[in-house]
Order: C-alpha cells, then structure tokens, then sequence
C-alpha cells in the first residue's frame, strides 16, 4: 500500500512538473499552414513535450508578444519562434528581427530558430542578429531539428559550428606586430623598457635614466597596456624578445 501511495505521488508530481513546462515554454512555428507543417509541429510536440502553435506573418505576435488584442491570453515565460524561411524573404524576416530586438523588457526569454536554410544564402547571415539562436539547414533530419530545438529550450544556442567559427573571427582583432605595439611608447617608456632588458631595479634604472623612481613606475604603468602585458616580469620578457 506505501509503495503504491509513493508511487502515485511521485507520478503526481512529475505530471504537474510536465504541466508547469507546458505553461512555461512555447514554440510557435511560423510557416504557412501546410499539412506537412502540421505534421511536423506535432513531431515536434512530441519530441520535445512543449506545447506548439502554428502561425503566420499576420499573427505571429499574438502568441510571442503581449497585444491588446489579445489581454486574455497567458504568455509562457520561454518562447521560441521557428521561422521556416522558404516562405519568407530578408526583409519580411528582418521585420521580425526588429520587433524581437525591441522586446527586452518583456520577461522571460524570446529565441528565433530559422529552418529550410540554404547554404551560402541570406538567412545565414541573419545569425549575426542576437535574437537568432538557432539555425537549420533545408534537408537535414527531423532528429536534428527536435534535438536542436531542446538545447534551445535549455537556453543554448543551436549554430552549425562554421558559422559560429565565421563570426568568432570576425569579431576577433588581429593581434598587433611589434612594430604597432613600439609606436604606442614614447621615447622615455621605450628607454626605460630597454633598461629593462638588461635587468636591474627601479632605483637603479632611475639612476641610469636621471629620474626618480616614482617616475620610472609611472612609465612602466603606462608600459603594460600599451604592450598587453599585465606585469614587470611579463614586460621584462617582451623586451628581451623583441628589442
């Protein structure tokens, strides 16, 4: 008799637990209404035991965003948009972009995911846009897509992985050369680097240079941003390297 009442309410409470998750999360799939698209919204439920709702272009926001058409309707927290883009174009998609990028206030977090993607078309660059977090591409498996779709239910993000390499070194800055780092010194920082290099503490390179010691720590302060180093033993090493 326990291990039947344990059971029934540890049943009980997993079921609750799936309900809350059906209120928290909602994908909403903005296609345009075809049998196929209804067939894989359901594989999708499926899979991924979140509630979904198909939608248009005319009444997508109604399910993502707050409107005053309808004030009824209970917003779950998380949502994903999963924008099949075959039927859409840049500019139609880039609207949603603007409307999403505008939502920050809104609470809870809102996530686009774009489907049927072509390689090297324009959907592609639209990962650059921080509301995009998922991107797939046209042809690939439904288990890829639900599983997708699962890591951006956890909050993480669903980019093929040259994609994210392509932007990563966009963003990155080349490292500047010796030669860029030198011009950033005056001619008292470079000489006291260059004391520097031949070792010696700061009372003797000030000695050497004609200056106090104050002013020779104040030249080695400015010395370490300009070379990226965050220390004297790391600036003693970078001169004898390259001076």
């Amino acid at each position: 008799m326990s291990n039947t009442s344990n059971f029934s309410t540890a049943n009980k409470a997993a079921n609750n637990k799936a309900t809350q998750r059906e209120r928290d999360k909602l994908i909403v799939m903005l296609g345009d209404n075809s049998l196929q698209d209804s067939m894989l919204i359901g594989n999708i439920r499926q899979h991924t035991k979140v509630r979904c709702q198909m939608a248009t272009l005319k009444d997508w926001q109604s399910w993502i965003l707050p409107t005053e058409s309808a004030p009824g309707r209970p917003l779950p927290k998380d949502k994903i948009l999963l924008v099949d883009v075959s039927p859409v174009d840049c500019s139609q998609l880039d609207e949603i972009l603007l409307e999403l990028g505008q939502q920050k206030s809104v609470k809870g977090t809102i996530q686009l995911a774009m489907m049927n993607v072509l390689p090297e078309s324009w959907a592609e660059e639209r990962v650059r846009w921080s509301p995009v977090n998922g991107l797939f591409y046209k042809g690939g498996p439904h288990r890829q897509l639900t599983n997708g779709l699962k890591s951006l239910l956890r909050n993480e993000y669903w980019i093929p992985r040259h994609l994210t390499q392509r932007h990563w070194e966009n963003l990155r800055p080349a490292f500047p050369s010796t030669a860029e780092l030198l011009k950033r010194l005056t001619p008292r920082e470079l000489q006291t680097l260059m004391a520097m290099k031949s070792g010696g503490s700061n009372s003797e390179i000030a000695d050497r240079m004609n200056v106090s010691p104050h002013t020779i720590k104040t030249y080695l302060y400015n010395i370490y941003p300009k070379l990226l180093v965050r220390n004297r033993t790391e600036a003693t090493i970078w001169a004898r390297r390259h001076l």
